[in-house]
């Protein structure tokens, strides 16, 4: 009997690592930002494609939840919810997380909008066009047959009289206007014809306005009245969200400017007069009537991000920046844990911070960036090299006759002094001057590392390998490569030498050369970066997802949730916590446990939390329910340890196991349950 129960919780255990795996992966910035925010009290929720952050009227962050949020909303008893791209909702309250997904019923995992009825339902919205409402124990699930037009979920509202609005859209469709509008649910459904609909508000009168396409209508409790926008608006400009002030204003944004209307007159907010920029498409006002706005993606602007008016003075967050930075090669961790990244500035992030590095001149793009023997950060721009001097930077000019060559790559030989490659040159500085290294090579330079000998290995876009040893300069080539295309080469812990081409991998170590390709369990062959972290594994960007090798067995990540993109990766680090960081041309993406949920297949309905999972000390037990039996169990089996507890809540003190995967068995009043946490 015990196998059998084993047998289950090893199938359990493995089919819930592939999804937590892929839930781990989360943007710190991208080109797509803020999709919603709410105001709540005395409470502002911005929710975000890299999670939901909590801030106060004055703009202070106050905590982040992860995942790619979609919509937000507040239920009659305070409890916070959170509507995610592929994760279906959580529920947030007195820091316990609860998540529903079509597994429990929820009509769809892409919840787009939410709102609480006046009795307390939830109600969620889904990209497919469904509906579902929650009351607080079973799912009652609407689609066509209920009036809905079975297109994008765009916005739910509950107005005075508790009438529930779902305004709908399609877009670039020759017959939109018959595809999309406003269903209503008053305990019998209704539905709305009209031009697409993108967003739904009450007024501080109660009136429900409603935009979509060109046109802005309002609800007389009857029909829908169209409210000329006169020559404020233009008429080809899209309306895309509507929100109302504390004063009785009502607010339109388009794709180009946002508009206020008093009843009477318009008024216009544009770049001319206060506004960051033309793409601010979300709209929130607070207690104070303080304007929060936030940036939508466009593929040809990059100006978004989250700003605060308070009394006519723009606010900006740093931790979002108003422009969306080119990587260049690379990122690097330093000591700290602070995250180093090339692009247009030399820029920092910290969790929730994005910054500037202080003292490098802001006019010179910074095309890669390294980390020396020492720990200290070093960045390139085209004319200068620049260097961490406790918290100021020091800077060294490059070589005259390379000045305004493209810098592509830095490393360091064992006396720490830096070596620079520019195309297909090499420059070594020492003490005072510039030294060339190995003459000009047959093609570009891609990447360059130095072994425990000071030999400089050189890879290259189509002559393969070079190893420098101060004298001579030999090729590796042919047979010995997987390909003469070489786009990294890495030096491991152990001095062999890892080589990614646009064919797979080859590894020298000890006069001996291996290769590994998509055969082996690589997942895909065009590999652009190699990095081995603090625990031995190694990490390769491939043009199709990221793979991880231990020695033995092979994972792969597969265009992973949350991720900015799977392809292009320019850079690979570890910081202090061992977080694993990506990024390529469009930001930066971490592989880490700042999650606020595993999926575990709950058995018997039990609504048990388990956090923080993983852990490195202590696990914590919620919603548990009469007498219950915990046990601990490794992966292979072996009982570990056994608790009994009458509490609503149990803490697990687990330092003293290994770092790993165990089984968590939970009996409670006869239910059981099987669940897996990671030991860090």
């Amino acid at each position: 009997m015990k196998t059998k129960t084993l047998l289950i919780a090893l199938v359990l255990f493995f089919s819930t690592i592939t999804q937590t795996k892929a839930q781990y992966w989360k943007d710190v910035f991208s080109p797509v930002q803020v999709t919603t925010i709410k105001v709540y009290g005395n409470i502002v929720w911005v929710g975000t494609l890299s999670g939901a952050y909590k801030f106060d009227l004055n703009g202070n962050f106050q905590q982040r939840i992860g995942g790619e949020i979609l919509s937000l909303a507040k239920d009659n008893n305070d409890k916070m919810w959170f509507g995610t791209y592929n994760d279906g909702v959580f529920s947030f309250q007195n820091n316990i997380i609860n998540r529903y997904d079509t597994i429990n019923g929820l009509v769809s995992n892409h919840i787009c909008a939410m709102a609480c009825d006046l009795q307390g339902n939830m109600w969620f919205g889904s990209i497919d066009g469904f509906v579902s409402k929650f009351d607080g124990s079973q799912f009652v699930n609407y689609t066509s047959t209920h009036e809905l037009f079975l297109k994008p979920i765009s916005d739910i509202i509950i107005d005075r009289a508790g009438v529930v609005f779902i305004g709908q859209y399609l877009e670039d469709h020759p017959t939109a206007d018959y595809y999309s509008g406003v269903s209503r649910y008053d305990g019998t459904w209704h539905k709305d014809t009209m031009e697409r609909v993108y967003s739904l508000a009450t007024d501080q009168q109660g009136v429900v306005w409603c935009v979509g396409g060109f046109k802005i209508r309002k609800w007389n409790g009857a029909s829908w009245i169209y409210i000329p926008s006169s020559p404020t608006i233009p008429q080809n400009k899209e309306i895309y969200e509507v929100a109302c002030d504390s004063l009785g204003n009502i607010w339109f944004a388009t794709d180009q400017n946002h508009y206020s209307f008093n009843g009477t007159s318009w008024q216009t907010f544009s770049i001319n007069n206060g506004m960051p920029n033309d793409r601010m498409f979300v709209i929130a006002f607070d207690s104070l009537n303080q304007r929060w706005i936030g940036g939508s993606n466009n593929v040809n602007e990059f100006n978004i991000g989250l700003y605060r008016y308070q009394n006519s003075n723009l606010h900006s967050f740093p931790w979002m920046p108003d422009h969306i930075p080119t990587l260049y090669n690379g990122i690097v961790s330093d000591n700290s844990g602070k995250i180093w990244l090339p692009s247009h500035h030399l820029l920092s992030y910290i969790y929730p911070i994005i910054d500037t590095a202080i003292n490098i001149d802001g006019s010179n793009i910074i095309t890669c960036v390294a980390k020396d023997n020492s720990g200290k950060i070093w960045a390139a721009s085209t004319d200068t090299i620049y260097y961490q001097n406790g918290n100021l930077w020091n800077s060294i000019p490059i070589s005259n006759s390379f000045m305004g060559n493209l810098t592509s790559n830095i490393t360091f030989d064992i006396s720490n002094n830096p070596i620079i490659s520019f195309m297909n040159s090499i420059q070594k500085y020492n003490n005072s001057s510039w030294t060339a290294v190995g003459g000009d090579l047959p093609s570009y330079i891609s990447s360059m590392a130095v072994d425990a000998t000071n030999a400089i290995w050189i890879g290259t876009t189509a002559h393969g390998v070079y190893q420098f040893d101060g004298t001579n300069l030999i090729q590796f080539s042919g047979s010995n490569l997987q390909s003469d295309t070489v786009n990294d080469v890495f030096i491991d812990h152990q001095e062999a030498l890892w080589i990614a081409t646009n064919n797979g991998i080859s590894k020298f170590h000890n006069n001996i050369w291996t290769q590994f390709s998509t055969s082996d369990g690589l997942v895909n062959n065009n590999v652009t970066k190699i990095y081995q972290d603090a625990g031995n594994k190694y990490w390769f960007a491939t043009d199709d997802g990221i793979s991880m090798y231990d020695g033995s067995n092979w994972v792969s990540f597969n265009n992973p949730k949350g991720f900015i993109h799977h392809s292009n990766i320019n850079g690979i680090a570890e910081d202090s916590e061992g977080n694993m960081w990506f990024s390529n041309n469009a930001g930066i993406c971490r592989l880490s446990d700042d999650i606020v949920f595993v999926e575990n297949k709950i058995k018997e309905d039990l609504k048990i939390g388990v956090f923080p999972n993983p852990t490195s000390d202590k696990l914590y037990l919620t919603n548990l329910n009469g007498s219950c039996t915990i046990q601990i169990y490794s992966i292979n089996g072996t009982k570990i340890k056994t608790i009994k507890t009458n509490s609503n809540t149990e803490k697990i003190d687990i330092q003293h196991l290994s770092p790993g995967s165990y089984i968590l068995e939970i009996v409670c009043s006869g239910k059981k349950s099987s669940l897996i946490f990671i030991k860090k």
